[in-house]
């Protein structure tokens, strides 16, 4: 297996492209020079594309994934705000982008091919919006805003959103900073995993009766990390394809933190406490849940950890150096 991986260096302007082979053979394919700052990465594997957000220019570009695992860029279209996170609803044909400076979430129109059209929506005074994701049944938006405590609900129509009637917005502990989010979701039960930058820790909510009774229901809040710490920077959150692990990392404590998931209740249970790359801005899991990728803003390096299925402890497989600056990483499997 073959898979390709994404790592945005803003500080260089470029995307690079790294193969990681079945044998851990792990080398740089492309390095692509951007004008401006490289910010958050988002591949739409049916398109075969990749969306990146450029700052300081406010725009979000599009690259084709040639057939190597390559990229080419096809597209730039200007939004306001600068990006700090992307997410899609291919069912709608919306591309969303969180700004955290611009307090802000933009709608951006997708075509047939997944290519982004036109900006045609601005939600403001979203204090700190620092991401964005939409649930299963492709009709729901939740977006957080780090620095007011805030969640906010979205009715995603054809092209357009809107702020749900009933539920506004929840508001979180103060000072806590919801940063990223993560869902767990089937036909019986439905979970949201909020990220508290600020704090720390992880908020668990029951969405469960949202769409009849329009009400969320907080069941825990659980530290990420075991450390005595005033400052905490907190920073990702991704749980395995199979919904039974959880992981979340803290830039200045340097770890990422393994959390067991009760699948009929949505609590969370602490398994492991990983040290892992310097200031850990970013990492991902791979579609088939067998390994997950970290990179560190003040690491030159890159950590391949495999994934057990039976208890989702991390086995370092190799770490490799990628150079300065490391912001964001994605996976896509050849």
């Amino acid at each position: 297996m073959t898979y390709n991986i994404y790592i945005s260096f803003p500080k260089e302007n470029k995307i690079k492209n790294f193969i990681l082979t079945k044998k851990n053979n792990f080398f740089l394919q492309q390095s692509l020079k951007i004008s401006g700052s490289i910010q958050p990465l988002l591949i739409c594997k049916k398109n075969k594309l990749l969306y990146t957000g450029i700052r300081p220019f406010s725009k979000i570009l599009t690259c084709k994934i040639l057939s190597s695992g390559r990229l080419k860029i096809i597209k730039e279209l200007s939004i306001l705000g600068n990006s700090n996170h992307l997410s899609i609803n291919l069912k709608k044909k919306l591309l969303f982008s969180s700004s955290y400076s611009g307090n802000c979430l933009s709608v951006i129109t997708l075509n047939k091919l997944g290519i982004p059209q036109e900006n045609i929506q601005t939600y403001f005074n979203i204090n700190g919006c620092h991401y964005s994701t939409s649930c299963s049944n492709n009709k729901l938006l939740i977006s957080s805003a780090l620095l007011s405590d805030e969640i906010y609900f979205f009715n995603i129509k054809k092209k357009t959103i809107y702020k749900n009637k009933n539920i506004k917005k929840i508001v979180c502990n103060k000072k806590s900073g919801p940063r990223h989010m993560s869902i767990y979701e089937n036909k019986k039960y439905k979970f949201l995993y909020v990220l508290n930058e600020i704090n720390g820790t992880i908020d668990v909510w029951n969405f469960k009766h949202f769409y009849t009774k329009k009400k969320m229901f907080h069941i825990q809040n659980i530290k990420i990390t075991n450390i005595k710490k005033k400052n905490f920077w907190s920073s990702d959150i991704h749980i395995t394809p199979c919904n039974n692990y959880l992981y979340a990392t803290d830039r200045s404590s340097h770890t990422i933190t393994l959390f067991k998931i009760n699948k009929k209740k949505g609590y969370l249970k602490i398994l492991k406490i990983y040290n892992t790359e310097t200031q850990p801005r970013s990492f991902c899991i791979d579609e088939d849940g067998k390994l997950l990728i970290i990179v560190g803003e003040k690491s030159k390096y890159i950590s391949i950890y495999k994934i057990s299925k039976k208890t989702g402890f991390l086995n370092i497989i190799n770490r490799f150096l990628i150079g300065k600056n490391a912001l964001w990483v994605t996976i896509n499997k050849k």
